[in-house]
């Protein structure tokens, strides 16, 4: 197993991975992602692959400014589910979010069943609505010791 950051390379297997975790398996009509806004500076998105490089998970988030940053894009393969891999993203990802974010949101449905998932991340839902999307918030401080740790630690 190894995770990338996004490159151009995987565009084409990503939206490909992304149609089947979510069109296939949800029935949520996916027209193909603009992937190449995770190519900016405060955006980021994370690819795991299996032994052969075939894409089995994402995570990615963007800025919103005022110190947040949303994930907009978390899906790990049915087949690679409950066994560690989506917490394994998450925590790559939180080395990228330490250093530029306060506060990180996210949407999901009621329908992924990853509600549980969040909150084992430490993740606080905040708003409910009447559609099933749940909304989450995970605060972040930003602070000189953590930095320090994160450099001298990651």
């Amino acid at each position: 197993m190894d995770i990338i950051k996004y490159n151009k390379t995987y565009k084409d297997k990503l939206n490909i991975f992304l149609k089947h975790a979510i069109t296939d398996e949800y029935n949520i009509k996916l027209d193909n992602i603009d992937l190449d806004v995770y190519e900016q500076q405060k955006n980021q998105m994370l690819i795991l692959l299996d032994d052969n490089k075939n894409v089995i998970g994402v995570c990615g988030i963007c800025d919103t400014g005022e110190k947040t940053g949303e994930i907009n894009l978390f899906c790990v393969d049915k087949n690679f589910r409950k066994k560690g891999y989506g917490k394994l993203l998450y925590v790559w990802m939180e080395v990228f979010i330490n250093l530029n974010f306060e506060e990180v949101i996210l949407c999901s449905n009621k329908a992924f069943l990853s509600d549980k998932f969040f909150q084992k991340l430490g993740f606080t839902p905040y708003r409910y609505e009447n559609n099933g999307d749940i909304y989450f918030k995970k605060e972040y401080a930003i602070t000189e010791d953590r930095l320090t740790k994160i450099r001298f630690n990651g």
